[in-house]
């Protein structure tokens, strides 16, 4: 296996179209060679979910370009995705819960073994790592040519606009949804818009000024609290499950009003960033997107060629 370093951004020196097929097919060699890994399969199998994300993110970017094939190829990706989180969701339950159980002392150290004890038991239960493995990098690599017939030859960078501007919209609207309804569905909601917005303006953070870099860097900030905050969620939704048919019920629900305490505290840093990272309204941040293009090369997509499979 050849190894390389993915860098999930457009280069200045080529075509939207070969741009997007290139990242596009890099990502899957990325997913592919790292669930190839015989040794640390916990980071493997996140940096191939990552890989999925990042597809799935660009896939919204031109949405619109690719008109009905888009929801074919999103729910492709989705379904693969998909088979990943089962392995990924409990090994992240029990870090979150070691992370929180080494910072409150004041907790009974024996109600805690036996949560961990039934989150343990959730690893257990979950699919083996090797067989899905397998079947996901046969997905990926079915799928690795789809990008060839993708109608793009002759994109340029304002059609992109509807679609940076709709997933602009959509956050600010999850935004205002979370602050007001304060579940745990919102602010997940809200989550999967910022990262798709995040990724977005990855993409072109080559060509960004500096304004925009830091716009990057503040949405991986805010998308990183609110990846705590829903792993605070799926963690107390689980130990909750539990509460009635265990015999520490009290210390239980000890540990779950510190998961409450402490994703309120998550909640309030998210709405504070939200509001400021999407106080704008739609049509006056796509104004801003548009003054981008100047900068954005216009490179004609034949002249260009994108490398072959990297993952022997």
């Amino acid at each position: 296996m050849r190894k390389f370093f993915v860098a999930y951004r457009f280069r200045k020196s080529e075509s939207l179209p070969h741009a997007i097929r290139r990242v596009y097919t890099e990502e899957i060699d990325w997913a592919v060679g790292q669930l190839a890994r015989a040794k640390d399969r916990e980071k493997a199998v996140h940096e191939a979910r990552k890989s999925l994300k990042k597809i799935r993110g660009m896939l919204g970017l031109i949405a619109e370009p690719l008109g009905r094939l888009y929801k074919t190829e999103d729910r492709y990706f989705r379904n693969v995705g998909q088979q990943l989180a089962k392995l990924r969701d409990s090994a992240v339950m029990i870090a979150t819960f070691d992370a929180l159980a080494a910072q409150h002392h004041e907790l009974d150290p024996v109600a805690l073994v036996n949560i961990r004890c039934n989150l343990l038991r959730c690893q257990c239960e979950a699919p083996a790592e090797k067989q899905v493995a397998a079947e996901v990098s046969q997905s990926l690599a079915t799928a690795r040519a789809k990008a060839v017939a993708w109608p793009l030859d002759q994109l340029q960078f304002p059609a992109l606009l509807p679609d940076l501007t709709a997933v602009y919209r959509a956050g600010r609207k999850a935004h205002k949804n979370a602050l007001s309804e304060q579940t745990a569905e919102s602010f997940h909601d809200f989550r999967k818009q910022v990262k798709k917005h995040w990724y977005h303006l990855r993409l072109f953070e080559g060509n960004l000024p500096g304004a925009m870099k830091k716009r990057v860097k503040e949405l991986r900030t805010l998308e990183t609290v609110l990846g705590d905050e829903h792993n605070l969620a799926v963690l107390r939704e689980r130990i909750a499950a539990d509460v009635e048919t265990s015999g520490d019920r009290h210390q239980i629900r000890s540990f779950l009003a510190v998961l409450e305490d402490e994703g309120n505290e998550l909640r309030k840093r998210a709405m504070k960033s939200g509001e400021q990272l999407y106080s704008v309204k739609p049509h006056t941040f796509a104004g801003t997107l548009s003054t981008l293009w100047p900068n954005i090369p216009k490179r004609p997509a034949a002249t260009a060629t994108f490398r072959k499979a990297a993952v022997a």
